[in-house]
């Protein structure tokens, strides 16, 4: 981890998201997090009648895995988020629900989205705070779970009762004894038990109680995706009692429709509104869903439901309550279509609703103003009046809750803010649901003083690199005074190759160590282990695998550089990861500071800072908010190269949605846009970026125009090789981007795909790039000579990118240079040329990002020239990662979308938009042994088909390179002279 030049610390998690005075997009809860809004309460407030307890808890789920919740303690003016889980399914199904017990403690619940049969808990050791979490203990099931939605009810106190969506996928409840809690194991006494069997195959279902003898369920007919219409139902679970056999389900008046424990009510959209018509609450021809369920002072049931039309792209909000005889329903506000950014999926998203179960007449919902989904409060009244509360925002605010149980606070609402692409992080989709948690009010002001009893603050400045290098045998030590309150901060990188041993010691009484078995680490106090529930890693590992709940649990992705923290105060020794707190222990007055021992791993050191006191929650962030921000910083540096001879793609935001400021010592040679301008001669041109008042500098040099420096890939097709059971063909270009050879393609001095037939998919040949070969590029230019079969439907050359809605492409029928980008509408550039089956043609295709222009050049010159296509290659891995970089193939395969039937050859990839010239001379003709390059050469490389060089020097004999070939065959020939355009020749040499 290199040094920086500059740092001022920046109080980033009081930061209040004003970017103007009319700008407004709430307040910072936590910086990665998400929800879906089926699993409920996702955030509770508990204050008792003793007023020794007066906090709120709030949960989520990161991208990473992380199940986390922002513990607010009013009582101290304190907040915290406590790490619940780390490396868990990366889904934001999976965030975690709340009930505090008759003895106060808060219980957490949460699990994978209904692909492993059981739940997870955790129980705070002390009434009301959920820092003390006692361990992870499953509660095991007979079926696949998610969306839990615990319940204790006053007519049983003796039992906990679970609701969620298990047998056959659909709505199911058990009850859990509580006095067995007393050591925190629990199961099932009864159930689980499915409440209704519908025609559809996913019920979904929210649920309420009353607190008394009522739990409120309201659910559709399916997913609306499936089902059209999808009718919306609403029944009580009646808890009469202990006798779990007499509880039942009733319709809103009171009509019982079944007993549950003898089996589950069916529900049909056939003769069911006919048989069970107070049953049904809506029954309309759309795709409905369902939001929450509530009741107003009377006890009658309140519903937010959303109206989705056939086509699924306009959602409409409603306010429907049971007057004490029939639905009463109110059209809110229009709430566009699906709010996220991944056009084709999950359309049935809408930016969301939520009731306020204090005041039921008041619905807050997410709705599309001005391209941005802001939050806007509508009461149900004569008239319907709107409050505005969130305005101007940059990104969307979606999903808004009101924390249960909060009527007698004033911070009450969250929603989740910032980008979404999908429920769950994948290959397909790996930034997932990048989403920060926002509120309409702020985090308590904690006293931020990180000089305040300051003992020690070790940059390693003196160290090679700026960091401390210790091994399992190594080992530092720096003297400290002891204290009884102390804090240690350290930020470290342990050896990917070995993750374990020994992080830290504080004298002889403290050891944080890590365990390669586990990989979670433990603190050792005086012969005590004290091992983490938390995995020392991450779940980054889901953004290489499918998209799918397939069960099962990959391998964690271990962490970089990362900032442990230990405190130790009032008898408690508490330990951070990254700022969230992992481990709570109670250690009495028998810990104190001591030497610090650095060493006992393979790793490396930076900034340890040590103090006479323990750090607060907002010290701590903060401290852990300069590393974040210094490794954003880092991964922008790994992205500029040195030596620039093409645009570069200047990163806006880091991975928290920080906001990269960029300028240029030479705008006129680089843009703080990052387009370049290439000079004349090489100029030296000093970049920086700034993030949040931290600053880098990156110096590079960007040189004139240099062909052979923007190849990213060639193919000359002169061979093939199998290496591990895999085809590839090699790249000539010395970038060893070989590209696997697929299906009936054959090698044989040019890409042979004349087997391909249209319905032929499966067995089609085609050629597949290396992954992210477009990951960089701004400007591009491909330049192929095909010969085509057959020119019949729209075969594609080229298709780079992550699937069907994403993608630059190249076509031969309908000749074309296109772009999808995201699911959005394919943009096409097509000349009024066409090409001629069995007739050889030389095709480039460039684009210039400056312009945005493309053009398109058959045989040398230019037939079609545009600047509709705006979209820049590397912004299709801002959606996805581009795995799928066909030549030959369609990303999709349609009646008319079809793979390439012909032969091509001398396909390249460039890096910069050419120059007609340049494209000629690059696409003149292949030599042979009666035409091969003349002398006066300043330079020649030769390499055989497999890219290894043979021969390098300078032609001043005429053919006097020949005596270097040891026998006939295809050689690739490279040759520069007066510093002129390079040229590359296949050449058949016969001997």
């Amino acid at each position: 981890m290199q040094k920086k030049l500059f740092f001022v610390f920046m109080t980033l998690w009081s930061f209040n998201f004003y970017s103007s005075a009319q700008t407004y997009e709430g307040k910072l809860i936590s910086d990665e997090g998400a929800w879906c809004w089926f699993a409920d309460p996702r955030a509770l407030h508990y204050e008792n009648a003793a007023g020794t307890i007066n906090s709120s808890y709030i949960g989520y789920i990161d991208v990473h895995g992380n199940i986390k919740a922002t513990q607010i303690n009013y009582l101290t003016g304190t907040s915290c988020e406590v790490l619940i889980r780390s490396c868990f399914q990366p889904d934001d199904h999976d965030n975690p629900t709340f009930i505090v017990l008759p003895d106060e403690r808060v219980m957490v619940f949460y699990s994978r989205h209904t692909d492993e049969a059981c739940f997870y808990y955790r129980i705070s050791q002390t009434a009301g705070d959920i820092t003390t979490l006692g361990k992870e203990i499953k509660l095991v099931t007979s079926n696949n779970t998610t969306y839990p939605s615990p319940f204790i009810l006053s007519n049983d106190p003796e039992h906990l009762y679970l609701c969620w969506r298990g047998i056959n996928w659909h709505p199911t409840i058990g009850r859990l004894k509580i006095s067995e809690l007393d050591n925190d194991n629990i199961a099932f006494d009864w159930g689980p038990k499915q409440i209704v069997q519908s025609t559809g195959a996913r019920p979904y279902a929210k649920y309420m109680s009353n607190g008394v003898d009522k739990i409120y369920l309201t659910y559709t007919t399916g997913h609306p995706d499936n089902e059209n219409p999808n009718w919306v139902y609403f029944n009580y679970i009646n808890i009469t009692g202990t006798d779990a056999t007499q509880i039942t389900l009733s319709d809103v008046k009171g009509t019982t429709l079944s007993t549950i424990n003898a089996g589950a009510h069916n529900v049909n959209k056939t003769t069911y509104a006919t048989t069970y018509p107070d049953a049904v609450v809506n029954q309309d021809s759309y795709r409905n869903w369902v939001w929450q369920v509530s009741r107003d002072a009377a006890g009658n049931p309140v519903i937010a439901m959303v109206r989705i039309n056939s086509a699924k792209t306009s959602h409409d909000y409603y306010h429907v309550k049971w007057n004490g005889s029939a639905w009463t329903t109110t059209f809110l506000a229009n709430g566009g279509g699906h709010f996220h950014q991944s056009s084709g999926l999950e359309l049935c998203y809408s930016g969301g609703m939520a009731i306020d179960d204090s005041h039921p007449n008041s619905i807050y919902c997410s709705v599309p103003v001005n391209g941005v989904y802001e939050i806007i409060k509508y009461t149900v009244g004569n008239p319907l009046t709107t409050d505005t509360i969130t305005r101007n925002s940059i990104k969307n605010n979606v999903r808004p809750y009101i924390i249960s149980k909060s009527e007698n606070i004033a911070d009450r609402l969250i929603w989740m803010h910032g980008d979404y692409y999908d429920w769950i992080v994948s290959s397909s989709y790996p930034k997932g649901y990048c989403t920060a948690i926002h509120a309409d009010f702020s985090l308590p002001s904690e006293s931020i003083k990180l000089d305040s009893l300051l003992v020690l603050h070790e940059d390693f400045s003196n160290e090679t690199g700026g960091v401390l290098t210790v091994s399992n045998s190594t080992s530092k030590t720096i003297a400290l005074t002891s204290s009884n309150e102390f804090s240690v901060s350290m930020t470290l990188k342990i050896s990917s190759s070995a993750y374990s041993g020994t992080l830290l010691k504080i004298g002889n009484a403290i050891t944080y160590s890590l365990t390669a078995s586990s990989t979670k680490p433990a603190i050792t106090l005086s012969g005590t282990n004290y091992s983490s529930t938390n995995i020392l890693g991450s779940s980054d590992v889901w953004k290489t695998q499918s998209r799918s709940t397939s069960g099962t649990w990959y391998t964690p992705s271990k962490l970089d550089w990362f900032n442990l923290t230990i405190t130790c105060k009032d008898g408690r020794l508490i330990s951070y990861i990254d700022g969230r707190l992992d481990q709570n222990i109670a250690v009495g007055n028998t810990i104190a500071l001591a030497d610090l021992i650095l060493g006992g791993f393979i790793g490396e050191i930076e900034d340890i800072y040590v103090y006479h006191r323990a750090l607060n929650s907002a010290e701590i962030r903060q401290i852990t908010g300069k590393i974040a921000l210094q490794e954003t910083l880092h991964k922008i540096t790994d992205k500029i190269p040195t030596d620039v001879y093409s645009d570069l793609v200047l990163t806006k935001t880091g991975a928290a949605g920080e906001n990269i400021v960029w300028t240029s010592s030479q705008p006129q040679i680089i843009a703080t846009s990052g387009l370049v301008n290439l000079p004349t001669t090489p100029t030296p041109v000093t970049l920086t970026a700034t993030v949040n008042g931290e600053i880098i500098t990156i110096p590079v040099t960007v040189h004139p125009r240099t062909i052979a420096k923007n190849t990213v890939l060639y193919y000359p097709f002169t061979t093939e090789y199998t290496d591990a059971g895999q085809r590839y063909v090699a790249d000539a270009s010395g970038n060893g981007n070989d590209a696997r050879v697929f299906g009936s393609a054959q090698i044989d001095g040019e890409l042979n795909l004349k087997a391909n037939t249209n319905a032929g998919f499966s067995a089609n040949g085609y050629l597949l790039a290396p992954d992210g070969i477009v990951d960089k590029i701004r400007s591009y230019s491909v330049l192929v000579k095909i010969t085509p079969d057959r020119l019949d439907n729209l075969p594609r050359i080229y298709d780079f990118g992550s699937g069907t809605g994403n993608s630059v492409f190249g076509r031969a029928n309908g000749l074309a240079a296109g772009f999808k980008y995201n699911g959005a509408t394919t943009i096409l550039i097509s000349p009024s040329q066409t090409l001629v089956s069995g007739q050889t043609t030389k095709l480039a295709f460039t684009f210039d990002a400056a312009t945005h222009l493309t053009t398109i050049y058959i045989n040398g010159e230019p037939v079609k020239s545009a600047n509709t296509i705006t979209n820049e290659p590397y912004q299709l891995s801002e959606i996805a990662a581009t795995t799928r970089n066909y030549i030959g193939r369609t990303q999709w395969q349609s009646s008319t979308d079809v793979d390439f039937c012909g032969t091509m050859d001398d396909f390249y990839l460039f890096d910069i938009a050419l120059t007609q010239t340049e494209i000629q001379t690059l696409q003149s003709e292949t030599g042979n042994a009666l035409n091969m390059p003349s002398a006066g050469y300043d330079k020649i490389q030769i390499s055989n088909t497999m890219g290894k060089l043979i021969y390098t020097g300078k032609q001043t004999l005429e053919h006097s390179w020949t005596n270097q070939l040891k026998q006939s065959g295809v050689y690739i020939v490279r040759t520069v002279r007066n510093n002129e355009l390079p040229i590359t020749r296949k050449i058949l040499f016969i001997k």
